[in-house]
């Protein structure tokens, strides 16, 4: 949305940078019909107001006021063509034929003195009298009189009249030129003289422009999109983000989302659709673990009456026909094991939902644990003596126990366990690591998903029911935890476990 906003803006920006370039297609003097054009007229006004008011030999002080209050220089330049102060130095040609061509042109409503109202009337003939043009005795044609001619009188502007015009606004060697044309008093001499203006910059210091109506303007239109944009993007982004977190709890393994609010739009419809997969997906779930569930408790009587049988069996036999029942006992042993793994499995997806929790010592629970599971591994601890978490004793218990058990069989006998913890404000870090040959990097989400092994083949010598992981997640997700790996560059597994803080 910050992206889309910004957009927003450089389209606007794009577009009146394009009306500028339209209007100023014929030069800077397009300036002059604008706002600029309108400033410098009202301060030649004054400056001609007070010019007209003292003789040329005293106009110095008002033009040097000028060129210190808006840091500008600035000189008069008289009828004769001559400067009238000499400020500025080396007038370039460009100027200098723009000058001489807008004495030769002066613009309208400035008169010169020396053209005056001078009317040369040619005479009117009378017209002939009427009669028959083969009468010979008719009088001849009569002249009317000439018109009485009427002295000359030279036209004179009345004092009033003014006539303050921008001549020019040029840009020569990254400096800015004006030409601004200002009439004096008509019965004297001067009448009329230019004012040359050189500024650095286009604004000329405020003199040509005002660059704080264009910022103000420019700020308020900001302001007012952001305004407008505002809501509708807060709307928009807080239903994405309660989204956003509805499929992360999804992905965890949370299907109870609630997004709330009631949408009419394709984002609300959307959030139907979530939360009625959601609502799906634990459905199938929970069907499939009561299914699992209910197969481990019929299969236990049968497993149980078969190897009652094997033991009976076993001690009727002579002893060279012993031996063949050791497989049959093994095979029994590993589906008693399977059903005990998805006995612990439903047992601990049931008790994601409602399970109390308390606080707990965390040094209790991993001492508790190394000792049942890895007794004979080294095992670097550094937990602090008053590192308590919250959780369930025995489902906690059983998830810790369980990943110790997971590295005893695939890291080796003999390898090295580090088990650290970080301390935030909200919650604990548990890091339990191991130096065994580790997994591969692309494999490291889906160890915890249930009946996953990394050998394709599940054969017996490679590994357990692939249930060990993923009955650690749902007991630390009973307890309000979460697990992942941590890649690391050293070998090993790293697991990370987030717990809360009572």
């Amino acid at each position: 949305m910050i992206l889309w906003l910004l957009l927003h803006f450089l389209l606007l920006i794009a577009i009146a940078a394009g009306l500028a370039a339209w209007q100023f297609r014929s030069g800077l003097d397009a300036l002059l019909r604008s706002p600029a054009g309108d400033r410098l007229r009202i301060r030649g006004e004054q400056v001609a107001a007070q010019l007209r008011s003292l003789p040329p030999s005293q106009w110095q002080p008002i033009i040097d006021s000028l060129n210190q209050e808006y840091s500008v220089k600035s000189d008069v330049l008289m009828p004769h063509g001559d400067f009238l102060h000499h400020i500025l130095e080396n007038i370039p040609p460009v100027i200098d034929e723009r000058l001489r061509r807008d004495e030769r042109n002066p613009p309208q409503g400035q008169l010169r003195p020396d053209r005056g109202y001078d009317p040369d009337p040619p005479p009117h003939l009378m017209d002939d009298f009427p009669g028959d043009e083969l009468d010979e005795e008719r009088p001849a044609p009569r002249r009317r009189p000439p018109p009485r001619r009427e002295p000359e009188e030279k036209f004179t502007p009345p004092p009033s009249f003014r006539a303050v015009q921008p001549l020019f606004l040029v840009t020569h060697q990254e400096q800015y030129w004006v030409a601004v044309n200002l009439p004096l008093d008509p019965q004297k001499r001067p009448d009329h003289v230019t004012w040359i203006i050189r500024s650095d910059d286009l604004s000329g210091n405020g003199l040509f422009f005002d660059f704080k109506p264009i910022l103000f303007a420019a700020c308020a239109i900001i302001f007012l999109s952001v305004l407008f944009w505002i809501p509708f993007a807060f709307h928009l982004t807080r239903y994405v983000k309660k989204l956003h977190r509805a499929t992360e709890q999804i992905a965890s393994g949370n299907f109870h989302v609630i997004l709330g609010g009631k949408r009419r739009d394709e984002l609300g419809s959307l959030g139907v659709a979530i939360t009625g997969m959601a609502a799906r997906i634990d459905q199938l779930l929970t069907g499939q673990k009561r299914f699992l569930g209910d197969v481990a408790h019929e299969l236990c009587s049968p497993l149980a009456r078969l190897r009652t049988g094997i033991g009976i069996l076993e001690h009727r036999l002579p002893e060279g026909e012993k031996q063949r029942l050791s497989s049959i006992e093994e095979d029994a042993q590993e589906l008693a094991t399977l059903i005990d793994e998805l006995l612990d499995f439903t047992r601990s997806s049931n008790a994601i939902r409602n399970t109390p929790l308390v606080a707990l010592s965390l040094n209790t629970i991993i001492e508790s644990s190394r000792n049942q599971e890895i007794p004979d591994h080294p095992v670097v601890i550094a937990i602090p003596d008053s590192c308590d978490v919250l959780g369930e004793d025995r489902l906690l218990k059983r998830a810790i126990s369980n990943i110790f058990r997971n590295i005893h069989r695939h890291a080796g006998e003999q390898a090295c366990v580090t088990i650290g913890t970080e301390i935030y404000a909200e919650s604990v870090t548990l890091t339990i690591s191991d130096d065994g040959p580790g997994i591969p990097e692309d494999q490291h989400e889906r160890i915890f998903e249930p009946f996953y092994r990394l050998d394709a083949s599940r054969a017996r010598d490679t590994g357990g029911t692939g249930l060990g992981l993923a009955i650690v997640r749902n007991c630390l997700l009973a307890c309000a935890a979460s697990i992942r790996t941590n890649p690391q560059k050293t070998p090993g597994l790293h697991l990370v476990i987030t717990l809360k803080r009572p």
